[in-house]
């Protein structure tokens, strides 16, 4: 099935991994396994998606993979030097500072070779590790690190599309936790609004139609016996005789018109106006994560599942969901770096974070799936270009919805030139082909032409941004169609342990019916900081507008979603965390709009 061929990367990178390990001569000792940083870890935002990492010893609930051209739910954190996490969402990198309260060393991401000099730590959290005696100063460490090799690796991912370059360094963020990481939690809440009703709900009136009970009957004659009238008399003897009626044979009479008769017959029942339903919910999840590298290669696994129990739901009280996410880079020679990753999920409830998927709820679950691999090679100092091929998949549980089942391959080549220290400007050309499960009408075919830049502009501050156009040809029709197309992305941390990421998109999305055409415009926020060595939290949002064209019609809605989380650890391995979300959708028709806020209170264990 055309369904298959986003595990092509999980596969290859699988049997490259373990190639390389048996021939890997350089590898550092214990195989690059990183020893616990001190510090206590932040944690990342609950969320359906990949684990997230945390930094140091420091455990993480399951964190929303990014998903090309979105935000993605929250990254882990990082523990830095004083012991407290650096918590950095969704990749992006962090610092931390040394005791002394000097910047440790940075992995660069001006080439995608070697470390450099000049960008953030980590790929999911930052910060140094310090000596035992000064964790034992501080009393709040855990574990004693190895001293630092005098080159330290560092690796950078291309990353997904529409997604900016992850960066990882040993010893450090994600590099820094144990090999192996399992963590299990339980949670209890509430959702006010399990059904999604609207919020102005005003229900409907009954459906009636008229049915004819009896028949017209036109004007006729009919014949009908006839009667004549005996006058009274005086009989013999003198008696008195009454008159009286008697039969006179028959006569015609004529009967006039009777008209039809009608009753209002009700087909549908009126339906009162919905009310608001909500539901206890009780919440259990596992997660586990790997992280395994060596001078040359890096492989990461993140695996997560949760089952969620509706107390007050009628039908099917429980939603699973879960995700598997893994990156793998491996460099072939100094110049020549190859890398694969995977992010797929398995759904109950929309997530605003990823293109493509559904965004409000479908009644079915849905499995989304995002495959890429990339081949770059340095041609010298300044010069680098990357090839890149990539599988995605939309695939509905519901037999009902499978029309809407897709698959779509990109191919991508992309051209780099480092114009300074701080900025590379880059120019870009994607082909994508997708194709539908049963509605063959919307197969489509997109080119994609755009230009950008990468910029560092202090140590605090990094962007990215791609411009241009997508031209779509559906395959049946041949019809044509362009759209300006946008990727952006900021990063700024405006603290120690403060980190604030934006992400950007506008372009083509996929129809959900066929002959129409969706324009989307998407933004993702996140802001995360750590308080004290033990309370971190993270908190993020997403907005989507999108604009539907079918025929003569046409449409706009948007929705938006708000998130919070609070992480307060108790010990090493146990912490206590809430989580607050809320979802907001406006519809062409206020009598659709809704809003949902669901709330949890949960307790997570780590080993």
């Amino acid at each position: 099935m055309i369904f298959n061929r986003p595990w092509f990367a999980l596969l290859f990178a699988g049997l490259l991994c373990a190639l390389e390990n048996a021939q890997a001569q350089d590898s550092l000792s214990d195989f690059g396994s990183a020893p616990p940083a001190t510090g206590l870890g932040g944690t990342d935002s609950g969320g359906t998606g990949g684990t997230g990492g945390t930094g140091g010893t420091g455990t993480g609930a399951a964190g929303g993979p990014a998903y090309p051209g979105s935000s993605g739910a929250a990254g882990g954190t990082g523990g830095n030097a004083s012991g407290s996490p650096a918590n950095t969402p969704g990749g992006t990198p962090a610092t931390g500072t040394t005791s002394d309260g000097t910047t440790p060393p940075k992995t660069g991401a001006a080439s995608s070779f070697g470390p450099s000099s000049d960008a953030g730590l980590g790929a999911t959290g930052g910060g140094s590790s310090v000596t035992g005696s000064q964790a034992s100063t501080q009393g709040v460490g855990f574990g004693t690190p190895k001293a630092p090799t005098s080159e330290v690796p560092s690796f950078t991912l291309p990353g997904f599309y529409g997604s900016s370059a992850t960066s990882f360094t040993a010893g450090q963020g994600r590099l820094a936790r144990p090999r192996f990481r399992y963590t299990t939690s339980l949670s209890m809440g509430y959702d006010d609004n399990i059904f999604q009703t609207p919020t102005k709900s005003k229900g409907t009136e009954a459906v009636t139609v008229p049915v004819e009970v009896e028949p017209a009957i036109p004007a006729h004659l009919e014949q009908r016996p006839a009667f004549r009238f005996i006058p009274p008399s005086i009989g013999d003897g003198g008696l008195y005789v009454p008159g009286k009626t008697v039969p006179n044979g028959f006569q015609n009479v004529v009967v006039p018109a009777t008209p039809a008769k009608i009753e209002n017959v009700v087909v549908v029942p009126a339906q009162p106006a919905a009310k608001r339903a909500g539901s206890a919910v009780t919440q259990a999840s596992a997660s586990a994560d790997m992280q395994i590298f060596t001078a040359r290669s890096l492989f990461t696994f993140d695996v997560n599942g949760s089952a969620s129990e509706y107390w007050s739901r009628p039908g099917g009280k429980t939603d699973y969901n879960g995700a598997a996410v893994f990156s793998f880079l491996y460099r072939l020679t100094p110049r020549l770096q190859f890398t694969s990753q995977f992010n797929g999920a398995y759904l109950s409830q929309p997530d605003l974070s990823r293109i493509n998927t559904p965004q409000d709820q479908s009644g079915s679950n849905y499995l989304t799936t995002n495959a890429k691999s990339d081949l770059t090679y340095r041609w010298n100092r300044r010069v680098t270009s990357v090839f890149s091929i990539s599988d995605n998949a939309l695939i509905y549980a519901d037999k009902a919805q499978e029309a809407g089942n897709y698959n779509e391959t990109v191919f991508g080549t992309e051209l780099r030139y480092l114009w300074s220290a701080r900025v590379t400007y880059l120019s870009e050309v994607r082909f994508s082909k997708i194709s539908y499960q049963g509605s063959e009408t919307r197969d489509a075919d997109t080119i994609y032409a755009l230009i950008g830049a990468e910029a560092r502009l202090t140590n605090r501050f990094s962007g990215t941004v791609r411009l241009g156009a997508s031209m779509r040809t559906f395959t049946l029709e041949g019809d044509l169609s362009s759209t300006p197309y946008l990727e952006g992305s900021i990063a700024y941390r405006s603290g120690p342990t403060t980190i604030w990421n934006l992400t950007t998109r506008f372009g083509f999305e996929e129809p959900f019916a066929a002959g129409q055409e969706r324009q989307v415009f998407r933004s993702g926020l996140s802001y995360s900081k750590t308080f004290s060595p033990r309370l971190s939290g993270l908190a993020s949002s997403n907005f989507v507008f999108e604009s539907t064209s079918a025929a003569a019609t046409k449409s706009s809605s948007s929705s938006y979603d708000a998130n919070a989380r609070l992480e307060y650890r108790l010990t090493k391995s146990v912490s206590l965390n809430t989580n607050v979300s809320y979802l907001k959708a406006n519809s062409g028709s206020s009598v659709t709009d809704y809003y949902r806020i669901r709330c949890f209170f949960g307790l997570e264990y780590t080993f």
